[in-house]
């Protein structure tokens, strides 16, 4: 292999290494401040409800109904968590695949 095309596919792979990383990198960061906060709004409503009840503001039903309600918010919490991952995973493939072109390209 030419050393000159050897040293643009080492440069190539250092360019989407860097790019993958970085992008995971960015993605966790959110993903742990999105669910810190989400955890910690749960869990303060969680801690209303229950002073609710113990206070008999609200009756057994409308607790057990409460609860229900922040399951299925937990329930959508991970389905966008999960949604926002194909939608990076594809942002890293896309932009992996553009590093690619353009190296192919400039090679030209």
């Amino acid at each position: 292999m030419p050393k000159d095309l050897k040293d643009h596919l080492n440069e190539l792979l250092k360019d989407t290494t860097d790019f993958a990383k970085d992008e995971l990198i960015n993605f966790i960061s959110e993903a742990k401040g999105d669910s810190t906060d989400f955890v910690k709004r749960i869990g303060e409503l969680t801690e209303k409800n229950v002073k609710r009840l113990a206070l008999g503001k609200i009756t057994r039903d409308e607790f057990k109904e409460l609860m229900e309600d922040l399951l299925d918010l937990n329930k959508m919490q991970f389905h966008k968590i999960s949604s926002d991952s194909k939608v990076r995973a594809q942002k890293i493939v896309n932009g992996i695949t553009d590093l690619v072109l353009n190296k192919l390209l400039s090679l030209l």
